[in-house]
């Protein structure tokens, strides 16, 4: 959304006396290049009796050229003009392939075109140590450009300078500090000396308030502000002319308008002139107002409207309690990292290295601040067309009297806690909590990839061509070849219901589902899927004829062979580990997971609170804590489970 600003820049030269003036130029017109819209443009002069004649110079800026005929004792320039002030990238450009890596040298012609704006300073000491710590930064030219622009923002402390004329760059290294005319004419000094047409600019700098104050208070306006303002412009082939603001180390925005770009800075005062001598005052006055603006994103109504909605509000809520009207909402705000906007995380990328991590963050504010006794619940969420996997969802659960769900949390594991975690952990703790449940120590069963799965999707695959998935396959192809490689542990059990239909008390009433051997988990040949959220979890006793089957309807599937010989071996493996009987499923089937991603160790199951029980227990025998009675469980809705204990 853009907003409509109205600019009033007046300069005033008041003389001791009648004074005789030669010809004045004026450079207060915006530019022919600006990329700020302007709605209108006035320049008033005093005295009256004057002739002005616009033109261009020899570099295309607007220029007034002013006769006074008569003696004056008043010179009075005054400037009004109306911008339309919309945001917009100043990222939003391409450059020519062979100026995408610095340095670059300009093709003849425009080389030839750009000398006024290639002809390098003086090279003093001091320039010169700057330039060799420049050098040496190569890679993609705007990359560099932004580095060199930060730099010298970081390194040369901005202040308001009234004395006329520019420093030189020695004098502003030396000092480390200057005004932005100088800031700006040492960058274009610099990037001169790099190979790079570079130019001067005067200009205004027209900066709005936000409705919002800033996360950083230190750079927060107070108010809408404007000034005349310098800053520096490199030709970059394809782009054009990018404005470089080395006062703020940012490109040039929407606030940037110029008025002159010249190769040197005296070319770009924006009053110049002769005239006889004799003492003067100078006054100076600028101001920025806004004319029109739309309702801003940020804060869209004024305080007095605000509070108008807010006493509405509570007269409905009133008749609806009276009327014991109830209504729920729901909505689903979308959230972007404020420190990292940009990222293909936050834009294309269903995932990324920040996004969970800050999900989990914000979960857990909230937890603190609506559901200190709730529990959270990481499983799957929504599964969008042409992604392998769904997305994850985080939620929170909670009581609305209050009364806590979830007494032990403090064994839930912390994602940021950097503790690294293996299978031997996993495998550790599945036969911990076989021994607590009373169930035998052979009941607890590896499980590998189903490398027979991953076979036929290979073969799939490369017969179809299609290489946008091959290397992730190809990648679970090779974890699942490695036979001593597992990806979980698995404790099979079942349980007895009560005539309800609810969960027995007795924590003895779990006992073995079936004989020990090594499973296989089925439904998904992506490395990132869960075992425990796989779907399907068969013995190996029953795969030879799963494969046969597979193999036979898709006989026309070419496999490659190293994928045949390493699902062979495989298959032989299993089979030797396996043990003979029948899949029995006498009551509901609960598979307890336990695997390993990232830096946690999870635990996966279904139905029961009183197993989440067990194995925080276990969590804290794990942590060297000492084994305490098991506080009550209030009663909740049985609900799928998934709880990272470590």
């Amino acid at each position: 959304m853009s907003v409509q600003i109205a600019l009033l820049h007046r300069t005033e030269y008041r003389y001791e006396r009648p004074l005789s003036l030669g010809p004045q130029w004026v450079r207060l017109r915006p530019a022919p290049h600006t990329r700020t819209p302007l709605i209108s443009y006035a320049l008033t002069i005093e005295p009256e009796g004057h002739f002005i004649h616009w033109q261009q110079d020899p570099y295309a800026n607007y220029q007034a050229r002013l006769v006074f005929p008569e003696r004056t004792a008043l010179f009075r320039v005054t400037v009004e003009l109306i911008a339309e002030i919309e945001v917009f990238n100043p990222f939003d450009f391409f450059l020519d392939r062979y100026a995408e890596q610095f340095p670059f040298v300009y093709e003849k012609p425009l080389a030839q075109d750009l000398l006024p704006y290639s002809k390098p300073c003086a090279l003093t000491p001091a320039l010169a140590k700057r330039l060799d710590s420049m050098r040496s930064l190569r890679g993609p030219t705007l990359d560099c450009l932004v580095q060199f622009n930060q730099d010298l923002q970081r390194d040369i402390l901005y202040t308001i300078r009234m004395e006329p004329g520019v420093q030189t760059p020695d004098q502003t290294l030396a000092a480390g500090k200057g005004s932005c005319r100088d800031s700006a004419w040492l960058l274009v000094c610099l990037l001169r000396h790099l190979g790079l047409a570079a130019r001067f600019v005067s200009g205004y700098l027209i900066q709005l308030k936000p409705d919002l104050p800033s996360r950083d208070a230190a750079s927060s306006l107070s108010g809408d502000f404007c000034d005349l303002h310098a800053w520096c412009e490199v030709f970059l082939p394809g782009a054009g002319w990018i404005g470089l603001d080395p006062t703020s180390g940012l490109l040039a925005s929407e606030g940037h308008i110029p008025l002159a770009c010249t190769p040197d800075p005296g070319g770009a005062a924006p009053i110049e002139g002769e005239l006889e001598q004799g003492e003067v005052q100078f006054s100076h006055q600028m101001s920025v107002s806004r004319i029109t603006q739309p309702p801003s994103i940020e804060k869209p109504y004024r305080d007095d409207q605000w509070q108008s909605i807010l006493h509405l509000g509570e007269q409905v809520e009133r008749v609806l309690v009276e009327g014991d009207v109830r209504l729920t909402m729901g909505g689903e705000p979308t959230f972007v990292s404020a420190t990292d906007r940009e990222s293909a995380q936050w834009h294309t990328e269903a995932l990324g290295p920040g996004k969970r991590a800050l999900g989990v963050d914000l979960i857990g504010q909230l937890k603190a601040r609506y559901a200190p006794g709730g529990f959270f619940h990481f499983g799957q969420g929504k599964w969008y067309p042409g992604e392998q996997l769904p997305r994850w969802a985080l939620s929170l659960y909670w009581r609305k009297d209050g009364v806590p769900c979830w007494p032990q949390s403090q064994w839930l594991a912390d994602e940021k806690s950097g503790h690294l975690r293996h299978h031997d952990d996993a495998e550790r703790f599945a036969k911990r909590l076989a021994k607590t449940l009373g169930l035998q120590s052979a009941c607890v069963i590896p499980a590998y990839e189903d490398v027979f799965l991953v076979a036929l999707a290979v073969g799939q695959i490369e017969n179809r061509a299609c290489e946008a998935r091959r290397p992730t396959i190809a990648g679970a192809a090779d974890r699942a070849a490695n036979q001593h490689r597992q990806i979980a542990t698995i404790v099979p059990v079942q349980l007895h219901l009560d005539v309800d239909g609810v969960l027995g008390a007795d924590e003895r009433a779990l006992e073995l589902l079936f004989e020990a051997g090594p499973v296989v988990g089925m439904d998904s040949i992506v490395p990132e899927t869960r075992v425990g959220l796989r779907g399907t979890l068969i013995r190996t006793k029953h795969l030879h004829e799963a494969w046969r089957e597979e193999a036979s309807v898709r006989g026309d599937v070419p496999v490659p062979p190293a994928i045949v010989r390493a699902a062979q071996h495989q298959f032989e493996l299993l089979l030797r580990l396996a043990k003979a009987g029948d899949l029995r499923l006498d009551g509901p089937a609960i598979h307890v997971v336990v695997d390993v991603r990232g830096a946690l160790l999870g635990q996966h199951h279904e139905h029961l609170q009183r197993l989440v029980a067990v194995g925080e227990e276990h969590a804290r025998h794990l942590r060297g804590v000492r084994r305490e009675h098991h506080r009550g469980w209030p009663s909740i809705a049985p609900h799928a489970h998934h709880a990272a204990l470590i």
